[in-house]
């Protein structure tokens, strides 16, 4: 899929991107590909609109990188939430800035002790919700989001309801910067690890998510994994023709 919106070029473009949006008061959505977000693209014309509806996107693996670099012919770093938080100076980056902080997403144990971890970075969290909530919860949601006024919303639901859920509710949330944080929360809570440094751009910090949790992602891999080799391989029979 050929990209329209602001592709994040890196972790400083990411920053500057965030600060434009609160800055100008706009609304803005950040989202991200990676090989199972482009698996899902290819089969579910639903997630093609939604990611659509972004504004800006993130590359956020090596082998998304590297299709699109060959696909869009730039210069690209793989960027993720979760690393752009602890390694790469967001955290700070945020609190400095004194942004306003709204997460959702999670279960009731990780969004509550997400408070002692922003707490502790001295981020500015106004409030938060866990992921667990019913169809009629989200008015209630979203009435608190508008109260509060964050000028970042973290959506930490998963792929792809955080997709889904922004799309729905885009036009009722306030002007801020909604960003897809994928498992961030879970890192953050240390219900999960985050990769070594190492394997950031190795091109293999899939296999260290996969062995945390075999059973959840080995088919969602084998399927995302095979279906970048054949868009890969298409590209460059295109090329070759060219």
């Amino acid at each position: 899929m050929k990209i329209k919106q602001t592709i994040i070029k890196n972790n400083q473009h990411f920053k500057t991107s965030i600060e434009n949006t609160i800055i100008n008061n706009r609304k803005e959505i950040y989202s991200y590909l990676n090989t199972y977000t482009l698996y899902l693209i290819n089969k579910n014309s639903q997630f093609k609109k939604y990611i659509k509806n972004a504004n800006y996107i993130r590359i956020g693996g090596i082998g998304t990188k590297i299709y699109y670099k060959l696909l869009l012919d730039i210069n690209i770093e793989k960027v993720t939430f979760s690393h752009f938080f602890l390694r790469f100076g967001g955290s700070e980056f945020i609190s400095k800035k004194k942004f306003s902080v709204y997460c959702i997403g999670g279960s009731p144990k990780v969004s509550n002790k997400l408070k002692e971890v922003f707490i502790q970075r001295k981020i500015n969290l106004v409030g938060t919700h866990h992921g667990y909530f019913t169809k009629q919860e989200v008015t209630h949601i979203i009435t608190e989001i508008n109260l509060l006024k964050p000028q970042i919303i973290l959506v930490g639901l998963g792929t792809p309801l955080s997709d889904s859920w922004t799309f729905a509710n885009k036009d009722k949330l306030p002007n801020c910067a909604i960003i897809h944080v994928g498992n961030t929360f879970d890192i953050l809570t240390d219900q999960k690890k985050i990769g070594p440094g190492f394997l950031f751009n190795s091109g293999f910090e899939w296999l260290f998510r996969l062995l945390q949790e075999p059973k959840r992602l080995s088919k969602r891999y084998a399927k995302s994994n095979f279906n970048l080799f054949i868009l890969l391989l298409k590209l460059f029979f295109t090329n070759e023709k060219k």
